[in-house]
């Protein structure tokens, strides 16, 4: 696994299963200071997956400033077959953070179904 950190912020994680000297490749080339770690194992218990998956996704929003509009989209794998969108829509809304600057924490708005797989 590779985190990778600009400015002192971690802007992402990049997990790859390849030999040490490829993830060093793969450093090289990457922007800003990139940390290096072995996946140890993997936790948890097996659980069972359900026939079909109930993949719901979303895109979420809020206005920023002067009007403008920041979105973004995040995917469940797989949620409760029981739970509606108005369920789903109470547990996102006004909870999930919009953007990426630190200093400027704002939580969305609304959030709209983009596909029901």
């Amino acid at each position: 696994m590779l985190k990778q950190y600009i400015s002192g912020l971690q802007t992402t994680t990049v997990n790859v299963i390849a030999s040490d000297a490829d993830l060093a490749k793969i450093a090289t080339i990457m922007e800003g200071s990139v940390e290096t770690y072995k996946s140890a194992g993997q936790g948890g218990t097996a659980g069972t997956l359900p026939a079909t998956l109930n993949k719901k996704t979303f895109i979420l929003g809020a206005k920023g400033e002067m009007g403008a509009r920041k979105s973004t989209q995040v995917s469940f794998p797989h949620v409760k077959p029981a739970s509606q969108f108005t369920d789903i829509s109470a547990s996102i809304v006004g909870q999930f953070t919009i953007g990426y600057e630190p200093d400027k924490v704002q939580k969305c708005d609304y959030a709209k179904m983009k596909f029901d797989a």
